[in-house]
């Protein structure tokens, strides 16, 4: 399956680059995809590097954890704009006020709203739509495993406790 490829001269590091699914025209660039052997057209851009996130963000949509993509980083960008529900029981970071990263992970997603519960490791609880920037997304859900290891009592951060109270 081909997929068209184009050199980029990248200003900021100087150097050629090839992104995928983006072609040069006069004075812009397209970004497209091929689908079931038809062609989708992603839009225009002023710059290759736009043009290469719009297929990745396509790629990822049609092809998931298979896709070839122009950005390492876009895989962990686009998980936050596919399935809503793909986030429920992923492990997530938040930056609160006092500048610490607190762990925690998705509970659950309204639909109505389009905001997901968040329940940090100390129980602190809120609601919150993505992708926000305090918010990182670590790990993808985790399925129940089928056998258990049970660690030493206590075990987990439990410097979470401290820095915030509930809200």
């Amino acid at each position: 399956q081909m997929v068209s490829q184009h050199a980029v001269f990248d200003e900021e590091t100087g150097e050629e680059r090839t992104f995928i699914g983006v072609r040069r025209r006069e004075g812009y660039w397209v970004a497209e995809i091929k689908r079931q052997g038809q062609t989708l057209k992603l839009g225009q851009f002023d710059n290759a590097k736009d043009a290469a996130r719009a297929y990745d963000e396509a790629a990822l949509r049609y092809q998931g954890e298979k896709a070839r993509l122009n950005f390492q980083e876009s895989r962990e960008l686009t998980v936050a704009t596919s399935d809503p529900g793909n986030h429920v029981h992923s492990r997530v970071r938040v930056l609160y006020d006092d500048g610490v990263w607190y762990e925690g992970s998705i509970t659950g997603y309204d639909e109505k709203s389009g905001k997901y519960f968040i329940r940090l490791d100390d129980d602190t609880r809120f609601t919150s739509t993505l992708p926000d920037p305090d918010i990182q997304i670590i790990s993808a859900p985790l399925f129940p495993p089928h056998h258990h290891h049970a660690g030493p009592p206590g075990a987990g951060g439990g410097l979470a406790h401290l820095g915030h109270g509930s809200a």
